[in-house]
């Protein structure tokens, strides 16, 4: 076969210096280094461009198609091993370049090697910052947003460089177009044509020299010696990422919503940076973000020269300390960032938080609960999320909500009754119970401390037995109509014992309206008691005849009401998201599902 081909398109004589190259120190497995940075470009490049074919550039859908990239085995491991692969880029070509720097490899007339090489470092970061946003995850947007700012205050061409990351002035619908344009096309281009520099000087300085060696018979020859080393580390790490991708994948955080409160953090190997600006501010900032990282880039591509006018005895210890000097920084300001956020008990309670949503963001894309305006409306539509948060802000100033070992939204003086389990049989047995009924659990600190209800249960229902009392409970629960994940405790004769004794004259309907027995007018309507329909109904205008009427409540109308303050109104939707919050209504997996 490889006759065959060198008789049409004559590759031997091409490589022929590459196959005769020798090695006058003999082979090193730290010399592996620069071609483990090679295949790892390689693999960036391979995976990059199969992700290409699903993932889709707009915040509506990026999210999307990524969870959809991750429902598939092939699709985690691919995702996996570029997310990885550019972490594991970043420590290679950091061991890479400072085993040059320690032998020296930069020197005449190999300068136009190392440049290239020092110059993929920045590159590499770059690939770093277009790409983590490109998921449209929370923390990928607050970083790019973050990083778009530090670039904005550059002299002079920072907000053109502002405008190029973002496509406007600030994140919006252009942002992942112009992200995915520079790291999928303009960055590959530069890291392309560094490299060809880069192996042209390889070929013409490092494998060509070698040539009029032949005759020595002492130097071994880099195939097989040196380029079998390589191959097994290679091999160990890229087998390391695929088994790393395998177990663990690619994080996908929750999607993108500028209504969630989020802490920005930049990835592990950008966190030196994020530590040096705490001790700068103002314009001092310019300092560490731009001009201690320029000075630093600019030390390590005039080295060589340098070096040139340092005597041999100096230009070691020079280097060395370089090297010390310069990780040892990184370490240190990593560390103490880490160390920082590890104590933020706020930063910490917030990420929990985040990794909560997260996994509940992936529940429900996993159900296939997308919905066309994309991901943002997974969680926003969830009661389960959206729910408690529209609870506090609304209704959290006079209900608190809080389960029997007190955990959840507290109050110290209530002004409603506590709402966790309403609707259910034991929160009904409470409600029925003479010592609860006026304690801050139900009526205590309400207008009906005193009304017909608080009087009723206190006096005449204390002579009920307690077969009597559970039989109402359960008849009213079943009315709400919860979820089946709470099935209605109970047998359905004691349903029926309890529906009757609602439908009493003497009892229940001498008050409520409970189907066609009672009247409207001097208490609740009891007909579907707690159900969805209900509850909404009650939540948006509790003065209707059918609830409150004209008895004393300090209960305000959060649907639009004429009379009432619009600052209480609340959409349609937000109600519906409160009730099934209460009412435990929610999305959860069938073990078909799971």
């Amino acid at each position: 076969m490889g006759d065959w081909l060198n008789e049409r398109v004559g590759y031997r004589p091409a490589i022929a210096a590459c196959r005769a190259r020798l090695l006058p120190d003999g082979p090193s497995w730290w010399a592996a280094t620069g071609s483990l940075v090679l295949w790892l470009l390689v693999v960036e490049a391979v995976t990059g461009v199969l992700l290409m074919a699903t993932y889709s550039p707009s915040f509506t859908n990026a999210w999307a198609s990524v969870h959809y990239i991750e429902s598939s085995l092939g699709g985690r491991i691919i995702r996996g091993v570029h997310h990885w692969g550019t972490q594991a880029l970043f420590v290679a070509l950091i061991v890479h370049l400072a085993r040059c720097l320690l032998v020296a490899a930069f020197r005449a007339p190999r300068e136009l090697i190392w440049i290239t090489g020092v110059l993929l470092l920045p590159l590499t970061l770059a690939f770093a910052i277009t790409g983590n946003p490109l998921v449209a995850t929370q923390s990928g947007v607050a970083q790019i947003e973050v990083e778009s700012n530090i670039a904005a205050a550059t002299p002079g061409a920072g907000p053109l460089i502002r405008r190029l990351l973002l496509g406007g002035d600030a994140v919006g619908h252009l942002t992942l177009t112009h992200l995915y344009t520079l790291h999928s096309v303009l960055l590959p281009t530069i890291v392309l044509l560094l490299c060809v520099v880069h192996f042209g000087q390889i070929y013409r300085h490092l494998v060509r020299a070698n040539v009029p060696k032949l005759a020595d018979p002492t130097p071994l020859p880099y195939w097989p010696y040196q380029s079998v080393r390589n191959l097994l580390v290679l091999l160990v790490v890229l087998g390391g990422l695929v088994a790393w991708a395998y177990y663990a994948g690619a994080p996908l955080t929750m999607p993108a919503d500028p209504e969630i409160a989020h802490t920005p953090r930049p990835e592990w190997y950008v966190l030196f940076l994020f530590e040096a600006r705490r001790y700068f501010s103002g314009t001092w900032e310019l300092l560490p973000t731009q001009v201690f990282p320029a000075l630093s880039l600019g030390l390590l591509l005039v080295l060589p020269w340098i070096d040139a006018r340092l005597p041999r005895s100096v230009s070691f210890v020079f280097r060395a300390l370089l090297l010390v000097v310069g990780l040892g920084s990184l370490a240190v300001l990593t560390g103490l960032s880490l160390a920082r956020d590890a104590g933020d008990k706020h930063l910490q309670e917030e990420q929990a938080q985040a990794q909560t949503l997260a996994a509940r963001a992936r529940l429900l894309a996993d159900a296939g609960l997308i919905p066309p305006e994309g991901a943002i409306a997974l969680l926003r539509r969830d009661a389960l999320t959206q729910g408690p948060v529209l609870f506090k802000t609304h209704c959290g100033s006079c209900h608190a909500h809080t389960d029997a070992a007190g955990a959840g939204l507290a109050l110290d003086k209530p002004q409603g009754a506590n709402l966790y389990g309403f609707g259910t049989t034991s929160w009904l047995r409470g409600l029925f119970d003479p010592a609860q009924i006026n304690t801050p659990k139900y009526f205590g600190g309400t207008p009906h401390a005193s009304g017909d209800m608080a009087t009723y249960v206190e006096g005449d229902m204390a002579t009920w037995s307690q077969q009597e009392i559970e039989s109402v409970a359960l008849a009213l629960e079943a009315e709400a109509q919860l979820p089946e994940s709470r099935p209605v405790e109970g047998t359905q004769d004691q349903i029926e014992a309890g529906r009757k004794i609602l439908a009493d004259d003497g009892r229940c309907a001498q008050c409520h309206k409970f189907y066609e027995a009672g009247s409207l007018g001097s208490a609740p309507d009891l007909t579907g008691y707690a159900s969805r329909q209900w509850m909404l109904d009650l939540v948006c205008d509790p003065g209707k005849s059918r609830f409150y009427g004209d008895l004393d409540h300090n209960m305000p109308a959060f649907a639009a009401v004429e009379g009432d303050s619009p600052a209480n109104t609340l959409s349609r939707e937000s109600i519906g998201l409160i009730v099934d919050w209460l009412r435990r209504d929610w999305y959860r997996p069938t073990k078909a599902a799971k």
